[in-house]
């Protein structure tokens, strides 16, 4: 049973992951393996994405 709780992922990791996943695949796209360059680069990425997300869904609505 034990085996089976640590293979699971909750539902907030999988959001999470699916959250991160631009800054993610391009990390995995330029073969980023340092932590603090993929943890800049992901968080770069991630606003820039999310950030025109938003600015669109603004624009829309007003």
């Amino acid at each position: 049973m034990a085996q089976l709780a640590q293979t699971r992922t909750s539902i907030p990791q999988k959001l999470a992951e699916l959250f991160l996943w631009p800054g993610d695949a391009v990390c995995n796209l330029f073969n980023v393996e340092d932590p603090d360059s993929r943890m800049l680069l992901r968080m770069f990425v991630n606003l820039s994405v999310y950030g025109k997300v938003s600015v669109l869904i603004a624009l829309a609505i007003f």
